[in-house]
């Protein structure tokens, strides 16, 4: 052939094609078209209506036709009416010069058409569409959808808080559990970095997330978080890390759940048990010393009274009242006490209380400030029984700072129907392993202390439907809430 054949130049120039490789190409052709999986096919306006000119493709037959009957038809005269209209109006697009695409519906199978428009000297010739099967495609997008649906079914549902921040923790989704867990609404939440971990757990949370960014997964870790309105809450969070495409951890996802209550319940099925043999323990102990120690007692005032002047006597008396006190406290555990509750005020206990205690305070250096909030509502209690838990409550304070420093004392109203009673000191701390045992009979931080005055404020706070909380860090303090309900008039008719 010669080389300036114009064909030689450019071999997809067809019109320079000789005319026997012409028809061995539109054979070839033809034979590819028919042998695809999908469809093409050919409009040509004829009369004023576009007509299938050409068709070809496995997908004509699993939609049900033939070759045979598609060509030399328009859509109306193959589609059944519910189908044309939508489809004449792509086709006339098409005819008008638009590049149109369409997904579609026939005879149990999904398909992408993409309609393309041939024009000559200016004006549309014909339509070239081809079509491609999507039904798999659908499927897998249906599963999807249906599996997004049941997971976002089963996240909005779970009473379980769950929630995802970024790398800087700002929040990028949470559950409407997470918004009532925390006390946040949704408008509040989005891109925000929420102070939900309170101060002497940031050092914690900051291990737990360096190890997460690492691609660790951490699950079960209990701890204390912090709600909108201050108060604390205990829960059992997991963490994992959140990927994007390549594989890069781009943020944290958690689930927490608040096992506040149901430790607290754990605590006091646990606490019982010892309690039922202490109590009985205690009533025999108590028995068998207090007559005894009510003579000597008696005889070493008698003592006394003849020799003032021996040092010993004051110190073997003040170690008499001390065992008396522990005995007191042994018949509080050891026999139910009478429900002898009338409405005071806690802010009259509390300044009666401070009182007394400020001695003790002075004398070790220790000043005590108070915010209370006025006009608080009073409450139905035993007023002896709630004196004593206070003074157990700031003496522990006070003797937990032997260098001095600060106690505050806040008395505030919770909603609904409860008082707080906060008491915060400067001391040396508890270590956190320890704080679950405090209130146990005869654990003590203290070298001398027997662990009886918690044990006997837990059981009276908890005779008065209220709950005591203890929080602490080392080196920077003891965090105490006592929390009692408030009653009515009305309320305390219906209890005597």
């Amino acid at each position: 052939m010669d080389e300036d054949n114009d064909y030689a130049k450019n071999p997809c120039n067809l019109d320079d094609m000789p005319q026997i490789e012409k028809d061995t190409f539109h054979y070839e052709l033809k034979s590819l078209l028919h042998l695809q999986r999908g469809m093409t096919f050919k409009l040509e306006k004829i009369n004023g209506r576009l007509v299938h000119t050409f068709v070809a493709g496995e997908l004509v037959r699993s939609m049900g036709y033939s070759c045979e009957q598609v060509i030399g038809k328009t859509i109306e005269e193959l589609l059944p009416p519910e189908y044309t209209r939508e489809k004449n109006d792509y086709y006339e697009k098409a005819w008008a010069g638009e590049e149109v695409s369409y997904e579609g519906y026939l005879n149990g199978i999904h398909y992408l058409a993409s309609l393309k428009p041939i024009v000559h000297s200016g004006s549309v010739t014909e339509v070239i569409a081809t079509c491609v099967d999507i039904t798999e495609q659908k499927k897998t997008e249906e599963e999807l959808r249906k599996t997004k649906e049941l997971l976002e079914s089963i996240i909005h549902n779970t009473a379980d808080a769950i929630g995802v921040f970024d790398l800087q923790g700002r929040m990028i989704q949470a559950n409407p559990a997470f918004e009532v867990m925390y006390g946040w609404g949704h408008e509040e939440i989005l891109g925000e970095n929420l102070p939900i971990i309170p101060s002497f757990k940031i050092e914690e949370t900051k291990r737990i997330m360096e190890e997460v960014k690492a691609g660790n997964i951490i699950k079960g870790f209990e701890t204390i978080r912090q709600k909108k309105d201050g108060s604390l809450i205990e829960i059992s969070a997991s963490y994992s890390p959140v990927r994007d495409n390549q594989g890069e951890i781009i943020g944290v996802s958690f689930t927490a759940r608040d096992v506040t209550e149901h430790n607290r319940t754990a605590e006091l099925l646990r606490k019982s048990d010892r309690l039922s043999i202490i109590g009985q323990l205690a009533a025999s102990v108590a028995h068998e010393i207090r007559n005894p120690l009510t003579a000597l007692k008696g005889f070493l005032q008698l003592l006394t009274s003849g020799d003032k002047n021996n040092p010993y006597y004051p110190i073997m008396l003040d170690e008499m009242n001390r065992i008396e006190m522990i005995t007191n406290e042994f018949l509080v555990l050891a026999k139910p006490q009478a429900k002898a509750y009338e409405l005071n005020s806690l802010h009259e206990i509390l300044r009666r209380v401070i009182t007394l205690a400020q001695i003790q305070g002075l004398m070790n250096q220790v000043d005590i400030k108070t915010v209370f909030e006025p006009d608080l509502p009073p409450v139905l209690c035993n007023q002896n029984q709630i004196i004593q838990v206070f003074l157990n409550v700031i003496k522990n304070a006070i003797e937990a700072m032997p260098g001095g420093g600060i106690i505050t004392i806040s008395l505030e109203k919770l909603e609904p129907g409860y008082l707080l009673v906060q008491v915060i000191d400067q001391g040396t701390g508890i270590p956190g392993d320890r704080i679950s045992s405090l209130g146990e009979p005869f654990y003590s931080t203290k070298e001398k202390g027997t662990g009886l005055g918690l044990l006997v404020s837990y059981r009276i706070i908890e005779e008065h439907n209220g709950k005591i909380d203890i929080y602490s860090e080392i080196g920077k303090g003891t965090l105490v809430n006592i929390i009692l309900p408030i009653h009515s008039p009305s309320e305390q008719q219906k209890i005597e």
